[in-house]
């Protein structure tokens, strides 16, 4: 798996069995809701507006934040994002 700002002293177990090549954002890991087919972290995307928000962002710049700075990573691979019908 790779963590992205881990600290490798602070390891954490891989409590979804997920894929090596998984990409595990650090601070977003309570928005994972599970795995896909092929083991990659799945992020719920309202989990990670209210991560966000609940720092100090408002609702747009969390937007803008996860599309530029999350989901354009390692051009999409190895994390899903679920967007809800919003």
């Amino acid at each position: 798996m790779y963590r992205l700002n881990h600290h490798p002293e602070k390891e954490e177990e891989n409590l979804f069995g997920l894929a090596e090549e998984a990409i595990i954002f650090h601070g977003l890991e309570k928005c994972i809701t599970g795995m896909d087919q092929f083991g990659y972290a799945v992020y719920d995307y309202l989990k990670m507006l209210e991560v966000f928000t609940d720092d100090g962002m408002t609702n747009e710049e969390a937007e803008e934040w996860i599309d530029f700075n999350v989901a354009c990573v390692n051009a999409g691979r190895g994390f899903v994002i679920h967007y809800p019908n919003l």
